[in-house]
């Protein structure tokens, strides 16, 4: 795990940044990406209205993401 704190970027810096890395997948929970930008995929533990803003639980127990597919992820940013 890497961490780079404080940072302010936007999220097309993120999509930028993150594809220095390969190619990258769209999440199939599209209820919980971000609207305009779906390479992002929202993992919260706010919660407003009774709701968690975007993916609540995400972090609970360890995965790895879209493992099932041919070619799965190398990594989550």
């Amino acid at each position: 795990m890497l961490v780079f704190r404080e940072q302010r970027i936007t999220p097309a810096q993120q999509i930028a940044f993150s594809r220095r890395f390969g190619e990258l997948q769209i999440h199939v929970l599209k209820q919980f990406l971000l609207p305009g930008h779906p390479e992002i995929l929202i993992v919260s533990n706010i919660v407003e209205n009774g709701q968690p803003v975007g993916l609540g639980d995400a972090g609970k127990f360890w995965h790895s993401d879209l493992s099932y597919k041919e070619l799965p992820s190398l990594g989550s940013m």
